[in-house]
């Protein structure tokens, strides 16, 4: 029995990782001192106003010791483990899951870097999911994942660059940018990281970049926002699913570490 393991930067909800049979390792945060443990997706009470008050906030990868621990419950149960986790060019996530399946290494235990993150990671649990009900083997999957990891592709923009310095996520970005006079930085999820994608000017072309970003073909799209452009995120998957009516378009809420580290202005765009 393969039992799927991703982080909760996957931003499942409970209902969805009953449903797919997905263990979902906590991510943690910190406001102002005070410690959090990342969880399901809409079940972080109101992080967005505790946020919004501009109180110092950091975030940090589990430790190896608590997938340490998930894996050695699933395995001693008889499963087999294939964990995906957020991009270990954003995170280090990754390396604490390697470091407790070494320390399993007698158990079957595999470990995928999924090289993106957010609604990127819920699209690859998602397909890993069904793979794993139809009755692929963990080598199976993991080759396909590996050809998904391709095909799944994040724009987003903010309006406030303070949140992604302040996480050093755009320190190797070469391109300088300023958002005085209603610029908004646009970014690309490239290969795991992030690249500087130009400027929009404005709210309304910040918008048809997102928008025009998703190809024809696109199958599947995910709208997030982080509270402050929800209606933007509204008017924006309403666009999507007129341009593209045989796309599954949604729009779900970033959690709070993604939220600290882009700020409560993001709004992003994911496809596959």
């Amino acid at each position: 029995m393969i039992v799927l393991v991703t982080d909760s930067s996957a931003l499942l909800t409970r209902e969805e990782a009953r449903e797919w049979g997905v263990r979902v390792v906590p991510l943690s945060y910190a406001v102002a001192g005070r410690p959090f443990l990342e969880t399901y997706s809409g079940e972080n009470g109101d992080f967005l106003t505790l946020l919004s008050k501009g109180q110092p906030a950091h975030t940090s990868q589990p430790a190896p010791g608590v997938y340490l621990s998930v894996f050695d419950e699933i395995t001693r149960q008889g499963g087999e483990v294939l964990c995906l986790t957020i991009s270990s060019r954003l995170s280090g996530a990754y390396g604490s899951a390697m470091a407790a399946a070494r320390e399993l290494s007698d158990r079957n235990i595999t470990v995928f870097d999924s090289r993106t993150a957010g609604g990127g990671l819920f699209l690859m649990v998602q397909q890993a999911a069904m793979m794993v009900k139809e009755g692929l083997s963990v080598s199976e999957i993991v080759e396909k994942l590996y050809e998904l990891r391709d095909k799944i592709f994040i724009a987003f923009s903010v309006s406030d660059l303070t949140p992604l310095h302040q996480g050093g996520r755009v320190g190797r970005i070469r391109q300088s940018i300023n958002t005085i006079l209603n610029n908004r930085p646009l970014f690309l999820c490239r290969d795991g990281a992030i690249a500087s994608d130009g400027i929009a000017r404005g709210k309304t072309a910040q918008q048809d970049y997102l928008f025009y970003r998703v190809p024809s073909g696109a199958r599947q799209v995910i709208v997030h926002h982080a509270g402050k452009e929800s209606n933007t995120a509204l008017e924006l998957a309403a666009r999507l699913r007129a341009a593209h009516p045989k796309a599954k378009v949604s729009v779900r809420l970033l959690g709070p570490v993604l939220t600290i580290h882009l700020g409560l202005s993001a709004l992003c765009v994911v496809w596959l």
